[in-house]
């Protein structure tokens, strides 16, 4: 075949030599001839998104079906023929190279096929037997796995029962100490409130064989749990085998715990009984002598013992079963619950017996188990106490009484308190408080402050009438009848509204009222309560228009009467201000010495930041009361100063007794000057009476000297305009008649001084004397007291008309 291919391909490659471009081009006018007359164009097909559905139906609408699938076969036929010539055209000579390269290789290839025929059988044969051994190998590693399993298995079995019989013989030598112990023990007495009989511990030597003992047990039987987890069976034998083992295991360590538990036990209640009782009757009782620190050892032995166990939670239910539940429900009775429902004695009586039970007794046994990891306070202590407490005293949290619920809001907090101490750890604290925070929200703290708000109220309202009554007249009972009713407290106030709030102050920050977690609603309660006294002090200003004057003298607030405004029957407005100045700075006194110090001290023990925080809003309590006697300062020290400038009237009729009356130049200073500031010596006199500080009746007196002494530049300046206005307007017309004329200096020589420079004259004289009484009478220092300085300005003038070397020129007349 391949020498007949060979011929065949020589001959064509002549005859194509020959006629390859005769054949090409009619093969190239034959092509496009057929092309020409078909339905579609040829390079439709070409484009890459082509589709042979819709190119179908998209010829269908020109021609038919037979048509299309003749021009399609046409296009078919010219494609194979150009692929003919494209064969014969470009790759002919590589078509003979492959033909000569494969003559003869038919000859060559059957010398090779017969060895591989042979080779190819061998392999079958080896292969076959191959498969043979890997079965009987795949056989044999099954036994040997089922062997392995069985092997592990029964050392599981073997590991498992050497511990059971280690367990068992310890057991039975443990159990056979405590008979000896028992045996040469007495039976003791009980040791707490009907709790059952302690068991006698032995010799010391005994003591430490059981606590090992004890300790080897735990360890076997941890390890115990560890094998049979691992222990896994491989038939129905196996597992026939470990179902009955496992109960035999569980039944062990049933056993294993109840031993445990009975000496966990057995150590609580001894530890309890020494802590609770005499120890030295409690050691009567027991045939040998046991000290608290054996004890100790003994429960630390039993706590790793329940940790080498990881029965953690049984060792704190065990403790709260045994001792924690029947203490609390022994203290807190069904009868003692009764008792205490309406009787805060009763009721602190109640607390005070788990507090000492957590001090004394519970928590060296939670600083026990907290050295071996287990926390026994939160699950055991608290819980145990909030659940008896929650079922026998649902009423505790009744805030319908204030009084009663105050009480038992302290008696509980003392109890957390003493829990909260019993914490060795920051997380035991966390623990705690995240296990409380139920408890915390069933106290309605926010209805007992709002009752306590109203009665502040109404005890606000009751002795702040309008008007002033004194605080003798005020009654001692409280308006209601509860024990911690607000009580009038009987101190040095003279008016009634001190009194009140004084005795507000005092109410809310006693201990009957008072709690920490409210300190911040309480602090504003008293801020208000010193705004409500100051509020009043305004209304009964407002009421009787009390004037206010500022530095210059000028009625700041209120309205300048000519009189008195008879503020009580019988007593002068001074005095009356006077007192209500003493009672605001007594009750300041007060919230500084008493108030204040009693309402910190229930934040004992409270971080600095918050003691601060504390300081600044009594601070803010401290400043209101301040601000209420300023006020009244100002007001009476007004009214003084008012009564002193009534006495300045004479000012304005100076000029009346030298215009047109031809009297002489004056030499001495009016008569009325110097009785200016005589009700200022009387109003200094009724407060060194009163036994008023020396520096506050100084401090007062310079204010009203201060406003006096402006008020009285003011009418001096406005006597002057008035008086040289009317100069002015006579001099006018006395020119427009008698025409102008030459004006002489009023002190040229000869020449005789006007009326006006009279009034001058005797202003300056009066101020000047003015000047004399304050520095002699109230030494006031004349160079440095800026309101007479200003006032000697408008009357400076009348010093250079005197001729006085100090002013030897004419001072400038600008107050026109």
């Amino acid at each position: 075949k391949l020498q007949f291919l060979y011929l065949i391909g020589r001959e064509a490659g002549r005859c194509h030599r020959g006629h390859t471009s005769c054949g090409l081009m009619a093969a190239e006018a034959l092509k496009s001839d057929r092309l020409y007359h078909l339905c579609f164009d040829s390079n439709e097909f070409h484009d890459e998104e082509f589709s042979a559905a819709a190119f179908l139906v998209e010829k269908r609408k020109y021609v038919s079906i037979d048509t299309l699938i003749k021009d399609l076969t046409t296009f078919r036929e010219c494609l194979q023929d150009e692929v003919v010539q494209l064969v014969n055209t470009d790759v002919y000579d590589t078509f003979l190279s492959v033909t000569n390269k494969l003559y003869q290789r038919e000859a060559q290839l059957a010398k090779l096929r017969q060895p591989l025929q042979n080779m190819a059988t061998r392999v079958t044969s080896a292969c076959t037997r191959l498969e043979g051994i890997k079965e009987q190998v795949s056989e044999k590693l099954v036994r040997i796995n089922e062997l392995e399993r069985k092997k592990q298995f029964t050392t599981q079995q073997l590991k498992l029962t050497v511990n059971e019989h280690t367990i068992r013989k310890v057991l039975k030598r443990f159990h056979n100490e405590t008979e000896v112990v028992d045996k040469a023990a007495s039976p003791p007495a009980s040791p707490t409130r009907g709790a059952s009989p302690v068991a006698a511990p032995g010799p010391r030597g005994s003591q430490q064989l059981r606590r090992h003992l004890l300790s080897t047990v735990a360890q076997h039987a941890k390890q115990l749990e560890i094998d049979e987890r691992l222990w896994v069976p491989c038939g129905e034998e196996q597992e026939t085998l470990k179902i009955s083992m496992t109960h035999r295991l569980s039944a062990l360590r049933t056993h294993v715990l109840d031993a445990l538990k009975t000496e966990y036990v057995a150590y609580l209640k001894l530890y309890i009984a020494l802590a609770t009782a005499e120890p030295a009757a409690v050691l009567d009782s027991l045939a040998t002598a046991v000290t608290m620190d054996e004890v100790k050892e003994g429960l630390e032995v039993c706590f790793e013992a329940y940790c080498e166990l990881e029965r953690e939670k049984e060792a704190v239910m065990v403790f709260r079963e045994t001792v924690c539940t029947p203490a609390a429900e022994e203290t807190i009775s069904w009868s003692a619950a009764r008792t205490s429902r309406d009787s805060p004695e009763a009721l602190t009586k109640l607390f005070d017996k788990p507090v000492e039970d957590c001090m004394a007794c519970y928590k060296g046994i939670i600083d026990i188990g907290y050295s071996a990891g287990i926390d026994t306070l939160v699950v055991a202590v608290w819980q145990s106490l909030s659940d008896t407490i929650s079922k026998r005293l649902h009423f505790l949290f009744d805030s319908g009484n204030p009084y009663l619920f105050n009480h038992r809001y302290r008696a509980a907090h003392r109890l957390i308190a003493t829990l909260e101490e019993c914490c060795s750890t920051p997380k035991a604290l966390r623990d705690l408080r995240q296990d409380m925070k139920l408890w915390v929200s069933r106290w309605n703290l926010d209805v007992y402050y709002k009752m306590r708000e109203i009665s502040v109220k109404t005890h606000l309202e009751r002795n702040m009438q309008p008007g002033i009554h004194l605080a003798s007249a005020l009654s001692q009972a409280p308006v209601d009848k509860t024990p911690d009713a607000i009580r009038n407290v009987p101190a040095e106030f003279t008016y009634a509204p001190c009194t009140a709030a004084y005795s507000a102050l005092q109410w809310i920050a006693g201990d009957a009222v008072m709690l920490p977690p409210l300190g911040n609603k309480f602090l504003m309660l008293a801020l208000n309560i010193v705004s409500s006294l100051k509020l009043w002090h305004e209304k009964l200003f407002e009421k009787h228009a009390l004037p206010q004057l500022g530095t210059g003298g000028e009625v700041t607030k209120g309205e300048a009467k000519p009189g008195p405004c008879n503020l009580l029957e019988g007593t002068t407005d001074a005095e009356v201000l006077y007192l209500m100045h003493a009672d605001l700075s007594s009750l300041k006194a007060a919230v500084r010495t008493s108030f204040c110090p009693a309402f910190k001290g229930h934040f004992a023990g409270y971080p600095e930041e918050f003691l601060d925080a504390v300081e600044v809003c009594l601070d803010g309590v401290l400043m209101a009361a301040s601000q209420a006697a300023h006020d009244v300062s100002c007001t009476l020290t007004s009214a003084v100063a008012l009564q002193c400038i009534a006495e300045l009237k004479f000012v304005t009729t100076i000029p009346s007794q030298y215009r047109r009356t031809k009297k002489q130049v004056p030499t001495h200073a009016s008569a009325l000057a110097r009785s200016i500031l005589d009700k200022l010596d009387t109003f200094r006199g009724l407060l060194k009476a009163k036994g008023c500080p020396p520096e506050i009746i100084e401090s007062w007196s310079l204010e009203v000297i201060t406003m006096v002494t402006s008020r009285y530049r003011s009418i001096c300046r406005d006597t002057r305009i008035k008086a040289q206005k009317q100069d002015a307007s006579l001099d006018a017309f006395k020119k427009k008649e008698q025409g102008a004329a030459s004006e002489q200096s009023p002190v040229a020589a000869g020449a005789a001084m006007k009326d006006l420079d009279k009034m001058i004259v005797q202003l300056y004289l009066d101020v000047e004397a003015y000047g004399k009484l304050l520095q002699t009478a109230y030494h006031v220092k004349l160079g440095s007291f800026a309101p007479y300085q200003r006032l000697f300005e408008v009357v400076k003038r009348g010093a250079w008309l005197k001729g006085d070397p100090a002013v030897p020129d004419e001072p400038v007349d600008d107050l026109l």
